[in-house]
């Protein structure tokens, strides 16, 4: 008996979920569409990977191109930050050598999309300086 009870309540609510929801490939009434979401092999599909590790970033250069973005994936021990020199990007304002529990930590990561072409310099906090002294490295975006 629980058994039948069980699944016209699953029925009723699939039907519940359905009309709210609409058929298979169609946004909810009243959802904006959603574009479809680009293939790995697609040109819209502009994110270059990074690893900080130990005190280091690497690569040390990342190219990208207007629109790119970046992941940096820390997979070190220790407490880092990604921090641009300029202040137009930062992982973790308020990371600092002696604020460490507010830096990015092992398995953590920071996206950045670069929108402006130029050179980015960008250091840690916690090893490095503005001037790229320590741990640094450079996105360069082109047009």
């Amino acid at each position: 008996m629980r058994h039948h009870f069980l699944i016209a309540g699953l029925a009723s609510a699939c039907l519940v979920l359905s009309s709210a929801c609409g058929s298979a490939g169609e946004p909810a009434r009243g959802a904006p569409a959603e574009s479809p979401t680009p293939s790995r092999t697609s040109p819209d599909v502009r994110l270059t990977r990074a690893k900080i590790v130990d005190t280091d970033f690497l690569p040390k250069t990342i190219e990208v191109t207007t629109g790119g973005s970046v992941r940096w994936e820390q997979v070190g021990d220790q407490p880092h930050s990604v921090t641009a020199a300029d202040d137009s990007f930062d992982s973790s304002p308020a990371c600092g050598p002696l604020a460490s529990d507010r830096c990015l930590g092992m398995g953590d990561t920071f996206v950045h999309r670069f929108d402006e072409p130029g050179t980015f310099t960008y250091y840690c906090r916690v090893h490095g300086l503005p001037d790229g002294t320590g741990m640094s490295a450079t996105v360069v975006v082109k047009r």
